[in-house]
């Protein structure tokens, strides 16, 4: 082959090598795995995206013998990796625009944004690395987008029109942070009133932290808190002694249950989904019955199938954080589920319920680019033909 094909060649291997690695690290992250394991892994795949391609470079036999040599050129393991990865890189890149064309893309602009820049950033850091990475130039992660997103309902009941949904995720409360920062965004969030406030999972990272969650009751919403536990929550201890701080601030835990409240003298069911980490859906007799509004609480948008099944109205996840690092053009590389990028973040209608994607709050891996962490008031309207 000419240089220009070689070129080729090696710039589609490299794509598959990259997408075959990140794709196996996804996969494997949004099983039922422990946290240990998730982070041994994770180093393995960056060991594996940067140290095959050296190796690779360094095994030259396979390269063609001078003009003149006896020796005969031979395939090693290294060409061989080369095609398979190129064959997976065209794979890849077909499926990824198969995707594009059949599944809905997400409405990811809000009705009102307000962006507050928290500079400089490092005065938010707990830990000296947690300062070097918020030294990073275009590091979004003190760029708080403070959103609101108004939802057409189909089924939404006529007392319920105009009621607001706080929607916070993946707070990940851990000391790489001052306590500061999480009262400084909480009073940011209560600036305006707000009727329900819900937590998809991933609050606590440590056992140190629990205490600071008290911060996000100057929210004071008047139907009250409700929330899941994530995969990260069980960093912190055993999910029903996490459960049992968060319960004792008012919290109402929906974890593997389902509930019935009253908010605005209108029923309203709540189920909470934890899978696959830490409990099994909540038994559900049937598709839900429709006498008020029906909300589902996941902590990955993997489990929207299972709710889209049962007939949720309003289903609400987090767990992806956008993907974290987004290509204009090409959107998210990588985000910790089975349904990959398709439900990275945003609003998206679906046979007759609404799923919404929230980007979180915070991370422990301390990078964003294209991918500010949000705060989401959620308004929810009847639907209009």
């Amino acid at each position: 082959m000419s240089g220009s094909a070689w070129i080729l060649v090696g710039f589609v291997a490299i794509a598959g090598h990259v997408a075959f690695w990140l794709d196996f690290f996804r996969r494997f992250a949004a099983s039922n795995v422990p946290c240990y394991a998730v982070r041994w892994v994770e180093r393995l795949v960056w060991a594996a995206c940067l140290t095959i391609p050296l190796l690779i470079v360094l095994e030259t036999p396979w390269l063609p013998p001078d003009e003149g040599s006896s020796r005969q050129p031979v395939m090693p393991w290294g060409l061989w990796y080369l095609w398979l990865a190129g064959l997976y890189g065209v794979w890849r890149a077909m499926r990824w625009g198969f995707e594009r064309l059949v599944f809905p893309r997400p409405i990811t602009d809000p009705q009102w944004q307000r962006v507050v820049r928290l500079e400089p950033a490092g005065r938010w850091a707990g830990t000296v690395t947690a300062r070097c990475w918020l030294a990073l130039p275009a590091n979004e992660v003190c760029q708080i987008e403070l959103n609101e997103k108004h939802l057409s309902i189909p089924r939404l009941p006529s007392g319920l029109d105009g009621l607001v949904i706080l929607h916070l995720s993946d707070l990940h409360m851990h000391p790489q942070w001052k306590r500061d920062y999480f009262e400084h965004v909480a009073r940011l969030a209560a600036e305006k009133p707000v009727d329900v406030v819900v937590v998809t999972g991933d609050i606590v990272e440590t056992a140190d932290c629990l205490a600071w969650v008290q911060v996000w009751l100057c929210l004071k919403p008047q139907y009250g808190f409700y929330f899941v536990l994530g995969n990260h929550d069980l960093r912190a201890g055993p999910p029903e002694m996490i459960r049992q701080k968060l319960t004792s601030l008012g919290w109402t835990s929906v974890g593997g249950r389902r509930l019935r409240v009253r908010w605005r003298d209108e029923w309203v069911v709540l189920t909470g989904n934890e899978s696959p980490w830490i409990r099994l859906p909540p038994e559900c007799d049937g598709p839900v019955v429709h006498d008020g509004l029906s909300v589902a609480l996941l902590h990955t948008p993997d489990q929207f199938a299972w709710a889209r099944r049962l007939g949720f109205d309003l289903v609400l996840a987090g767990h992806t954080h956008g993907g974290q690092v987004r290509v204009p053009g090409w959107g998210p590389l990588v985000v910790p589920c089975h349904t990959g990028t398709r439900y990275a973040a945003g609003v998206y209608y679906e046979q007759g319920s609404v799923l919404h994607v929230s980007r979180g709050l915070s991370s422990l891996h301390l990078l964003r680019w294209g991918c500010r962490p949000e705060v989401t008031r959620l308004v929810l309207h009847q639907h209009k033909l």
